[in-house]
């Protein structure tokens, strides 16, 4: 039988994401960048073969929009406390529905590719299993694959990596961590985008970025080597 894994991805408001970036961009800037940075999570998971499906948690009307066109399933919000709260209702509801695997993953990782998300299911082996992409700073999770869906509570916070790994062998799970420079990069500070403008991605996110640049609306910022 053919496995029914499915991807979940919890969203929060344009309007409100990004506010560590508000001395870098203005309000409307950081709508466009999220929005940026979402399409390119979509559309490497939307290439991605081996899912059965994609849930989006939200109740962002642009999200919902975009995740509309790549035919992606929407889920209300409805605790609108944050992405572990949404990817727990998103597991809930998945499992009712018979999948038997969930890779729960950030709405902010623009350089993630299809063939990622290919390695990381590739790398998870077994039916109790779980497998982590981290963070740069090793402290947080930026992808996490599990099976069965709910083995381990998954803590979306920048600070969970050591969560999972503990609950992991808790759980006596086969556990694997994966560190992949374009999933670990997520773009919280200056110095990301800076990160971010040093690769060669073609990324929609990027390339809203570069405008910005090389029209003077923001400054090139320079990179600084990140501590943790």
């Amino acid at each position: 039988m053919t496995p029914n894994h499915w991807a979940v991805v919890p969203i929060k408001s344009f309007g409100s994401a990004k506010s560590r970036l508000s001395a870098l961009l203005t309000g409307k800037q950081r709508e466009v960048f999220s929005q940026a940075m979402l399409f390119d999570v979509l559309n490497a998971l939307s290439k991605a073969s081996r899912l059965g499906g994609v849930m989006v948690v939200t109740n962002e009307p642009g999200a919902i929009s975009l995740s509309q066109q790549f035919g992606f399933q929407v889920l209300a919000d409805k605790s609108t406390s944050g992405p572990t709260a949404a990817i727990t209702a998103a597991v809930a509801e998945l499992k009712t529905h018979g999948c038997d695997g969930v890779l729960a993953l950030m709405g902010d990782l623009p350089l993630i590719t299809s063939a990622d998300i290919e390695r990381l299911l590739t790398a998870h082996q077994g039916d109790c299993a779980v497998t982590l992409a981290p963070s740069s700073n090793r402290l947080g999770t930026n992808a996490a694959f599990c099976t069965p869906p709910g083995i381990i509570p998954l803590t979306f916070n920048g600070r969970g990596l050591a969560d999972h790994l503990a609950a992991a062998r808790l759980a006596g799970a086969d556990t694997h961590v994966l560190d992949m420079p374009s999933v670990a990069l997520d773009l919280d500070q200056p110095e990301d985008i800076a990160s971010l403008l040093d690769t060669r991605s073609d990324c929609k996110t990027r390339a809203f970025i570069l405008e910005l640049v090389n029209s003077g609306q923001i400054p090139r910022i320079p990179q600084h080597q990140k501590t943790g």
